[in-house]
Parts: structure tokens; sequence; C-alpha cells
């Protein structure tokens, strides 16, 4: 059982992390990865548990699996970060750390 959590855990920051890295604009990610990442997110997002755990490999597919989506979700911002928002950031440090 404890093997099981931790493979979909894994599973999940994967996800995480290919979100994440999509979010990147220097990264070169393939394509199929960023068509995953983005059909997860959606997926996410909406609520569509069944397609998400879908997306997952078999051996990860447990009640588990589908218990941890909430806390996920809880994780994501209310409102996204747009390239405005995320460039008046990039400004905000710039001006606060100018050598850095």
């Amino acid at each position: 059982m404890i093997a099981t959590s931790r493979r979909a855990t894994v599973g999940f920051l994967a996800i995480a992390a290919l979100l994440a890295l999509t979010a990147c604009n220097g990264l070169k990610i393939d394509a199929e990865a960023e068509t995953i990442a983005k059909a997860a997110y959606v997926s996410l997002v909406q609520k569509d548990d069944a397609a998400l755990i879908a997306m997952f490999e078999p051996a990860q597919r447990t009640p588990r699996a589908g218990a941890i989506l909430p806390q996920m979700r809880a994780l994501i911002p209310l409102s996204p970060a747009g390239a405005d928002a995320i460039r008046a950031q990039q400004l905000d440090l710039q001006q606060r750390w100018p050598d850095g």
C-alpha cells in the first residue's frame, strides 16, 4: 500500500514538474509532453478526475491517487498569472535587485 501511494505521489509530482517546465520560456519541451501536461492541467482545473486518472499508468489508478487530486487542486492559484502579470513581477524583481 505504501509503495502504491509513493508511486501515485511520484506520478503527481511528475505532472507538476511537466507543468512547471511548460511555464518556462527558455526550455524546449517536445510537443507530445507539452500536450500531455496541458491536458493534465486542464483536467485538474476542471475537476475532471476520471480523465486525469485515465492518463496515469495502470498501476497508479488507485483510490488513493484520486484522493490526492483535491489537494493538488488546492495548490493552483485562483487567478492564473498571465504574461502581463509575470512581466510585472520580473520588472519588480529587477527594480529591487538591479545587480541580480
